[in-house]
C-alpha cells in the first residue's frame, strides 16, 4: 500500500499521514475481525504520524551590552533551524529613540542566525534600551545600556608639596572627547590651592592636565582638587607642608683620605606623615654623599655618611642639603695620608740573610699612588731608596738586604713621607751553626741515615762549610757538607757497618768556634723468621711468604735473599724490606703435581738463613 501527498512546506508529513489514516479506515470494513486486528497493529507500530516542529524565532543577542552613547553594538537574531528557500524576515524595534535598529533583518536561506547594527546617540546619564525582534506571532528582546562619558580619574603629581610649590594634575574620561572636545569643571575647596575654573580634553583626547599652585602654609594642610562633567565628579587630596629649614654637622669635621665622615641634618620641626625626602650633594669628589636621605614621619633629624678618597694635600668639600628652597651646608677636610709606621719582620736575621719590611699608611694612597723614602744607618743592611704605596692601598712591601758580621749589629731602617718619619731597629747577627739532627736515629747495621746541619740564617755568597766527624767507625761520614748561598741547611748521608751489639755514635757538625752534636745507635740486624701462609696449596696455586728483620731496615732498605729446592715452587731470587720496615711479603708460585711433593723455601740475609716446609698437593 502506498501513500501519496502532493502538498509541500512543512505541512506535506501531516496530510500526508491523514490521508492514509483515512484510506486505511476503508479497507478496515471489508476485512474479518481477526484481519483488522493485524491491521490496526501495523499502523500502531510502523506507521503513526510523524511531529511537526514550525519554525520560530529563538533569541536576540547583543554584543557588547554596554556602549558609550555615540558608540554601535551588534544584535544577533538565533532561529530555531535554518531558514528556507528565499530566507526568513524577523522584524526589529527598539523603544529608546537612543538606540536605533533597521526595521528588519532577514536570515539567509540555509542559515539560521543573522547580525544587524544598533546605533546610538550620546546620552546625558545612563540610559537603557529594550531591543526587540519579531517572527510571526514570536517577539524576543534584548537589552543594551548606554552610558555617557564620565570623569574616570583624577590625580595629582606630587600629592604634596611645600606651601608655595605647584602640583601637576590628571583628569582621565572613561572615553575620548567628542568634536569640540569636553569642558571639565575644577574646583578646590581651600584658598590654599589655586586651579583653573575648567580645562578642556580634546576632541578624541581622554586625558588633560592642569597646574595646582599653593600658597604658603603655617601647618599642615590638605586641599581636595575636585573636576566634574555632567553627572559625573572625581576628587583628589593635595598635601600642603609648611616651609622648613635645614642644617648640616659632620663628625669628625677633618679625616684622612679614605676614612668616613657622618653627617646629621636637622630640621626647624617635625617631618610631615609621609616623610621628608632631603637631597644631598658634595662640592668636591674627595668626599662622596648618597643622592638624598628621607626624614621619618613626626621626626626632626636623619643622619647619613660622608665617603672620603686619597688626596695628595689638604682639600675641603662642602656638604649641602636641599629641601624645597631651604639648603643648609657644612665644611669637610680632607687630609693626605701619614706615613703612620716601619716595621721589620723579622726583626732579627744573621748575616747575609735578608728581611721584609713593610710601610704603613694612615689611610688609603691618593690616585697615582705615595712615595715613601727609605734608608738605613749602617751598611751591613741595604735598603731600595723608596717604596710607593699602591693607589688606594694603605701599605706597600720592600727587601733589606744584609752582609755577614763578627758581631751582633744594629742597625735603624728610616722611612719618610713629606714631613713624617718612623724607623724600625733590625739586629743583624754573625752567622752561627743552629743544629744537627739525624734521621733516623736509630738504624740496623749495614744501613744508612741522613744528618742535616743547620744555620740561625741563610749561607752568605759562596756558601758555608760545616767540618763533620764520627767517633766510631760503625758510622762514616764525610770530612764536611756545605750549605749553598742563600741555603740555611744542608743534608750528608751516615753510612753504617756491621756490629755485634747495638752501638751509639756521635756526630760532631763544627762552624768556627761553635759547634753542635747527635747520637745515632747502629744495632745489629739478624733474619728472624721466614713464613708461609698457607704452607699447603694444590699445585698450580700460589701462597704467600713473609720474612721478618729484627729491627727496622735502613735508608735504602734490606735485601734478603731467597731460594727453593725445587722447580715445583719458584720464588724471587730477592725480596727487599722498605727503610724503617721489619718485614715484607713476596708471593710463592707452584707447579701441577702429580704427586703430594715438599718443598724447602730459604731466606738469607748475611750469615743467617731461615727454612720453611711447603706442601704442593695434587
Amino acid at each position: 500500500m502506498v501513500c501519496q501527498s502532493g502538498r509541500p512546506a512543512f505541512l506535506a508529513a501531516a496530510s500526508r499521514s491523514l490521508r492514509c489514516l483515512f484510506t486505511l479506515a476503508v479497507l478496515l470494513v471489508g476485512l474479518t475481525a481477526k484481519a483488522q486486528s493485524v491491521v490496526r497493529l501495523i499502523v500502531a507500530t510502523s506507521h503513526a504520524p510523524a511531529s511537526v516542529r514550525a519554525l520560530n524565532l529563538e533569541s536576540v543577542t547583543i554584543d557588547p551590552p554596554v556602549v558609550l552613547g555615540g558608540g554601535s553594538a551588534t544584535g544577533t537574531v538565533t532561529l530555531n533551524e535554518q531558514a528556507p528557500t528565499g530566507g526568513t524576515t524577523v522584524t526589529l524595534a527598539s523603544d529608546n529613540a537612543a538606540a536605533t535598529v533597521p526595521g528588519s533583518v532577514t536570515v539567509a536561506a540555509g542559515s539560521s542566525s543573522a547580525t544587524f547594527t544598533i546605533t546610538t546617540s550620546a546620552v546625558g546619564a545612563r540610559t537603557l534600551a529594550s531591543i526587540d525582534a519579531t517572527l510571526g506571532n514570536r517577539t524576543r528582546g534584548a537589552r543594551l545600556e548606554i552610558t555617557s562619558l564620565s570623569i574616570q580619574s583624577l590625580t595629582l603629581s606630587p600629592p604634596n608639596v611645600t606651601g608655595g610649590g605647584s602640583s601637576s594634575a590628571t583628569v582621565t574620561l572613561n572615553a575620548s572627547a567628542p568634536a569640540g572636545g569636553s569642558v571639565i569643571n575644577l574646583t578646590a575647596d581651600s584658598s590654599a590651592a589655586t586651579v583653573p575654573a575648567t580645562v578642556t580634553v580634546g576632541a578624541g583626547q581622554s586625558t588633560a592636565t592642569f597646574s595646582v599652585t599653593t600658597a604658603a602654609v603655617a601647618k599642615q594642610t590638605e586641599v581636595r582638587i575636585r573636576a566634574s562633567f555632567g553627572n559625573s565628579t572625581q576628587s583628589s587630596v593635595l598635601l600642603l607642608s609648611p616651609a622648613v629649614s635645614v642644617s648640616v654637622s659632620l663628625s669628625p669635621v677633618t679625616v684622612t683620605g679614605g676614612a668616613d665622615s657622618v653627617g646629621t641634618l636637622t630640621l626647624t620641626g617635625p617631618a610631615p606623615r609621609e616623610g621628608l625626602l632631603i637631597n644631598l650633594s658634595s662640592n668636591n669628589q674627595a668626599a662622596a654623599v648618597e643622592p638624598n636621605v628621607r626624614v621619618k614621619p613626626g621626626e626632626a633629624t636623619a643622619s647619613f655618611h660622608v665617603q672620603t678618597f686619597g688626596v695628595t694635600a689638604s682639600t675641603s668639600a662642602t656638604i649641602t642639603a636641599t629641601v624645597g628652597s631651604a639648603s643648609g651646608t657644612a665644611t669637610l677636610t680632607v687630609t693626605p695620608p701619614a706615613l703612620a709606621s716601619v716595621s721589620l719582620d723579622p726583626n732579627g736575621v744573621g748575616g747575609g740573610a735578608s728581611t721584609t719590611g713593610v710601610v704603613t699608611l694612615s689611610g688609603p694612597a691618593p690616585e697615582g699612588g705615595l712615595l715613601v723614602n727609605l734608608a738605613s744607618s749602617g751598611t751591613a743592611a741595604q735598603v731600595q731608596s723608596s717604596v710607593k704605596v699602591p693607589a688606594r692601598r694603605t701599605s706597600a712591601t720592600f727587601a733589606v738586604a744584609t752582609t755577614p758580621v763578627t758581631s751582633q749589629t744594629t742597625v735603624t731602617i728610616t722611612a719618610s713621607a713629606g714631613a713624617a718619619s718612623q724607623t724600625a731597629t733590625l739586629t743583624i747577627n754573625p752567622l752561627a751553626l743552629a743544629s744537627l739532627t739525624v734521621h733516623p736515629s736509630e738504624i740496623p747495621d749495614g744501613g744508612s741515615a741522613n744528618g742535616v746541619v743547620e744555620l740561625n740564617s741563610p749561607a752568605g755568597a759562596g756558601g758555608v762549610v760545616v767540618t763533620l766527624a764520627s767517633n766510631s767507625s760503625s758510622a762514616t761520614i764525610p770530612t764536611s757538607v756545605t750549605i749553598a748561598s742563600g741555603h740555611s741547611s744542608a743534608t750528608f748521608v751516615i753510612a753504617t757497618g756491621a756490629v755485634t751489639t747495638a752501638t751509639t755514635v756521635t756526630l760532631t757538625a763544627s762552624l768556627g768556634s761553635a759547634s753542635k752534636t747527635a747520637t745515632l745507635v747502629v744495632n745489629p740486624v739478624s733474619l728472624e723468621s721466614l713464613k708461609i701462609e698457607p704452607d699447603r696449596v694444590i699445585g698450580g696455586g700460589t701462597t704467600t711468604g713473609t720474612v721478618r728483620i729484627s729491627g727496622p731496615a735502613p735508608i735504602g732498605g734490606l735485601v734478603v735473599t731467597l731460594a727453593s729446592n725445587s722447580p715445583s715452587a719458584t720464588v724471587p731470587a730477592t725480596v727487599t724490606i722498605p727503610a724503617g720496615q721489619n718485614a715484607v711479603s713476596f708471593t710463592v708460585s707452584t707447579l701441577a703435581a702429580t704427586a703430594k711433593t715438599i718443598v724447602q723455601v730459604t731466606a738469607t740475609y748475611g750469615t743467617t738463613s731461615k727454612t720453611v716446609n711447603l706442601t704442593i698437593e695434587k
